[in-house]
């Protein structure tokens, strides 16, 4: 990607992305997670919407500026301001449960170590 078209993303805090035919305006504070699957992406918003598109999990990663976002596993990345319960090695979001896996399982126990209040 552009590092021009990066660092306008990053500083705009928001990108489209093609889903249907169109373009979604995507704002960095309205998702809540990001799933891999096969070859498109499913992005969970806030207000509950979900939006896929035919992307891969490591151009979104790239996309979206560490540590806010983390990739916490091969088929996720969280919103890490947006994550409500955190219960042993995994993310939860009502109904849906996200494990911290191999190698991200580091990056994410740092930043709660972080943001943990004892």
């Amino acid at each position: 990607m552009d590092s021009n078209v990066l660092s306008s993303i990053v500083r705009d805090r928001f990108f489209f992305i093609k889903s249907d035919y169109k373009l979604i305006k995507i704002n960095f504070e309205d998702i809540l997670y990001i799933e891999g699957l096969k070859d498109y992406v499913r992005i969970h918003l806030s207000d509950g919407k979900e939006i896929a598109s035919l992307m891969n999990m490591k151009r979104l990663d790239e996309l979206l500026p560490h540590p806010e976002f983390l990739r916490v596993h091969r088929s996720y990345i969280l919103h890490m301001s947006k994550i409500p319960m955190v219960n042993r090695f995994c993310a939860v979001f009502g109904e849906k449960t996200i494990p911290f896996t191999g190698s991200y399982k580091k990056a994410v126990q740092d930043y709660l170590e972080s943001h943990t209040v004892s």
